[in-house]
């Protein structure tokens, strides 16, 4: 089940802190160990699975076990900077931090390891959204759902997005009834059927309290994420990523 994980293409525009970045640079292992980093990997989801476990709900930083966690995936990534689920989950970390710059670079890393992977395009497509830029939200919602057409929560994400654009009922009508189709949370599809009884010039309630809970990071446990008004990101002009990854 797809949960949250980001990535960019080319050029995202996404945020920019005031400071400037410190990027912690590692020595990946030519050999490219990858046993080594899924083993790591591993570890790392482990942790992050018993913090949710132990705290549900609740993710704040700094944290040992997320700071231990955050160490598993820099490991990972030593043994083989090309494994792509490190990226992933690693981007979550940051995103979770609110440090979307850096997750968004793990996520478009990400992309580039695992181009026909759904959830680092989904991933990407919720930061965009938190950012407030619906058309490039839409945009990556997209390319998700064309990679897995199947998946409830791809789906609802971009029918969110829409309604919040204002679309009527009648807009996204073939929407809803496809998602009623693949969910199988009861609440969800009670909500979507109470759209689809709606008249068809009207708008689609954007109350989605049971759906926004989905938002969260691929690979790992379910986490909500309700941001603080006045803790929203500023947006940066662009984010501009190397041409070219380690190999």
């Amino acid at each position: 089940m797809i949960l949250l994980l980001c990535a960019c293409g080319g050029g995202c525009a996404l945020f920019r802190p005031e400071e400037p970045l410190n990027y912690q640079t590692v020595q990946a292992d030519p050999r490219h160990n990858t046993e080594e980093a899924k083993e790591e990997h591993e570890q790392a989801l482990e942790i992050i699975g018993k913090h949710f476990d132990e705290t549900p709900c609740l993710f704040e930083f700094p944290h040992a076990d997320l700071t231990k966690a955050e160490q598993h995936l820099q490991k990972a990534l030593i043994a083989d900077v090309t494994y792509g689920p490190a990226h992933n989950t690693l981007g979550s970390l940051y995103y979770w931090q609110r440090e979307y710059y850096l997750a968004a670079w793990e996520f478009e890393y990400a992309i580039k390891l695992m181009p026909s992977n759904p959830e680092p395009y989904f991933n990407l497509g919720l930061i965009y959204e938190d950012a407030d830029q619906p058309t490039r939200a839409l945009e990556y919602y997209s390319r998700a759902m064309m990679l897995d057409d199947q998946n409830p929560e791809v789906l609802i994400a971009y029918i969110r997005v829409e309604m919040q654009q204002g679309k009527t009922v009648d807009e996204i009508r073939p929407l809803l009834k496809q998602y009623v189709f693949l969910e199988t949370n009861p609440e969800n599809i009670r909500w979507a059927k109470d759209q689809l009884g709606l008249k068809p010039e009207q708008i689609a309630c954007v109350k989605l309290e049971t759906l926004e809970d989905e938002n969260r990071p691929t690979e790992v446990p379910p986490l909500e994420i309700e941001p603080e008004p006045s803790s929203k990101p500023e947006l940066i002009p662009s984010l501009t990523l190397p041409e070219t990854f380690p190999e």
